[in-house]
């Protein structure tokens, strides 16, 4: 499970098996993947949900539903899954019920069973409150401060409501390090010459991350000759299926030194990041947090990111350059990377600021920030 919320969600799996600070009961889709690593959490009782997912038999079901819903206005695959979390799930022994996203057919039903200050939802992304979030949820947690206001931003939902708890990293994960030999191994696998300074973006292919811009202000760049881009991800999770968007960037790089790696597993980034001098993640959109840029402190390289959403929260202006959403973007983008490409000091310093910024979003202390958040809105609920 790559992606960021499924990788949150087992970082505090993992480190409540050594905390023990909270008891976990854990509902989720069936997959088959997934349940692959449920022997690694033994505190952790789950809960899977018998409907089909991905098959002949849920597309069938995807199927019926419509028709039902067109002619007779009946949600019948609303009925199946409510009928199947009554079947499973008994809510009123639980302290709190935190989501980690929003299926209004379900939480509506267990709101109307156990109330709301029971019901916690977690915000992973740049939204605003509505009414029927206040109704369903008693209390919320944001991701960044960002998340946190923009959501309390049209008076909904009244700020003593939210709660932030910034998103963490295993960073032990990041702190393996290569040898000489393995760098120099994995550059020539790319064809990269050591002299060459190497930037480096990871994450899925999908226009608001910015790449067809970083591309271009790549190609800007004076010392392009003298640099590599190197683009680690796809569009989509554990798969490097190509997508309109991403032939079009492979287009556009053209001959230009930049480098398509493909879908690489969350376990083996820290090698990507070992053989880089820059990380730069230059969204287009208004990002809650940006766990990508804690990893790539973690591996003390420096940051260009743009000046937007959480990821100014994360990235200081000691450890990394800001470029500011607007039609100069990618000349300015391309400035920030020509300075970085000649300033081997200005690298190796803001790395090492950003190393130690890191530290302040290990899991221990996400885990930590998150069972004291849930301690406070339990003590909110009661009262």
């Amino acid at each position: 499970m790559d992606g960021a919320v499924e990788t949150l969600c087992e970082d505090i799996l993992r480190k409540n098996e050594s905390e023990k600070k909270i008891e976990i009961d854990c509902v989720t889709l069936r997959d088959k993947e997934a349940r692959k690593n449920f022997n690694k959490y033994p505190s952790t009782h789950f809960y899977e949900l018998d409907f089909c997912v991905g098959n002949f038999a849920d597309h069938f079901i995807r199927c019926v539903n419509y028709i039902s819903r067109k002619l007779f206005g009946i949600n019948f695959r609303k009925t199946i899954r409510e009928k199947q979390y009554e079947d499973n799930m008994s809510f009123n022994e639980y302290d709190l019920i935190v989501f980690e996203g929003v299926n209004p057919f379900i939480t509506e039903k267990i709101t109307q069973k156990i109330g709301r200050e029971k019901m916690i939802l977690h915000l992973h992304r740049v939204t605003e409150a509505t009414e029927e979030m206040s109704k369903v949820f008693g209390y919320f947690i944001g991701i960044s401060n960002y998340v946190s206001n923009a959501f309390c931003k049209n008076g909904i939902v009244s700020p003593d409501r939210i709660f932030t708890v910034m998103n963490g990293v295993n960073l032990e994960k990041f702190n393996i390090e290569m040898s000489d030999a393995e760098k120099l191994s994995l550059k020539e696998k790319y064809g990269i010459k050591q002299d060459e300074a190497v930037f480096i973006y990871t994450g899925r292919l999908l226009e608001e991350k910015g790449v067809r811009e970083l591309i271009k202000a790549f190609k800007m760049m004076p010392e392009k000759s003298k640099c590599k881009l190197l683009i680690v991800g796809s569009t989509f999770s554990g798969s490097s299926k190509q997508t309109k968007y991403s032939e079009e960037l492979k287009e556009i790089a053209k001959g230009e030194n930049v480098i398509f790696t493909g879908y690489i597993p969350n376990g083996e980034l820290y090698k990507y990041y070992s053989i880089s001098d820059v990380a730069a993640f230059p969204t287009i959109s208004e990002e809650g947090f940006g766990l990508v840029a804690v990893e790539a402190m973690s591996k003390k390289l420096p940051l260009i990111v743009t000046n937007s959403g959480g990821m100014k929260e994360i990235v200081t202006d000691k450890c990394g350059l800001k470029v500011d959403i607007d039609e100069d973007l990618v000349k300015n983008l391309s400035k920030k990377m020509s300075i970085l490409a000649k300033d081997k000091e200005l690298r190796k310093h803001m790395g090492e600021e950003g190393y130690i910024e890191s530290q302040k979003y290990s899991d221990i202390n996400y885990y930590n920030d998150f069972v004291d958040t849930l301690e406070k809105i339990e003590k909110a609920s009661i009262k």
